[in-house]
């Protein structure tokens, strides 16, 4: 059965990657300082627990962490070229959570 806690992160880093993408701070102000601060945390939570484990590889933390700096980048109005690809990155792991928490 599938897990509706990890269905919703997922769908966040989906939506979160979406809007890294278009960079659409006008569109949606607010959300960029929640989901900059949600991933930073999130990303903090899924490092402590891969120290934890002694496990080196913690790709997906790493990838939370930098979209939270992101996105707290984009919500002062910094840009760069880099933002883009960051926000399809989110994206693709976000559709790849989301399909391991559906198996």
């Amino acid at each position: 059965m599938p897990s509706v806690f990890l269905i919703v992160l997922s769908l966040i880093d989906i939506a979160t990657g979406f809007l890294i993408y278009h960079q659409s701070f006008s569109l949606f102000p607010a959300i960029f300082y929640y989901s900059a601060y949600f991933h930073i945390i999130k990303g903090g939570f899924s490092w402590m627990g891969a120290i934890a484990e002694k496990n080196p590889l913690e790709w997906m933390g790493t990838i939370d962490l930098i979209s939270g700096a992101v996105a707290l980048m984009i919500s002062f109005n910094m840009t760069s070229s880099l933002f883009p690809t960051i926000g399809i990155i989110l994206a693709v792991k976000g559709f790849y959570a989301l399909i391991l928490s559906m198996l």
